[in-house]
């Protein structure tokens, strides 16, 4: 398990869009979460490239890795709502992804398939006009 250090995080509150009367452009509850992808040491290599390639829209242009979280209502309850989803990422992705394992396909998957090619066959034949 992977513990996230928050003195590695940018956390940074800003104004939540969206309606929300009087007190939406006064109040800053979003929070932004970041870290810099190249100095996150703390995280195994594999893990970082399985979290960024599950979450590539999370990285910005300047190499960082951005999450955003305005689901409540204060800056607290956002700013852990965050962290605990980059926790929950983290933990996705160390479980590594299992790997395939090559079958051939049934006696049966062949004819249903041979089957069908016929069938699409037979019924475009059918639309051919005919020389009588």
């Amino acid at each position: 398990m992977i513990v996230v250090l928050r003195s590695r995080l940018t956390i940074r509150a800003v104004t939540s869009g969206g309606p929300g009367g009087q007190n939406v452009n006064k109040v800053a509850t979003k929070v932004e979460l970041r870290f810099r992808i190249d100095e996150a040491d703390w995280i195994p290599p594999q893990v970082l490239q399985r979290l960024l390639a599950e979450h590539r829209g999370n990285v910005t242009v300047e190499g960082e890795f951005l999450l955003t979280s305005s689901v409540h209502r204060t800056r607290r309850a956002n700013e852990e709502a965050a962290v605990e989803r980059l926790a929950e990422w983290l933990a996705e992705a160390e479980i590594p992804p299992k790997s395939r394992k090559k079958t051939k396909p049934t006696r049966s998957s062949k004819t249903r398939r041979l089957d069908g090619k016929r069938k699409e066959s037979a019924k475009k034949s059918d639309r051919r006009q005919k020389d009588w």
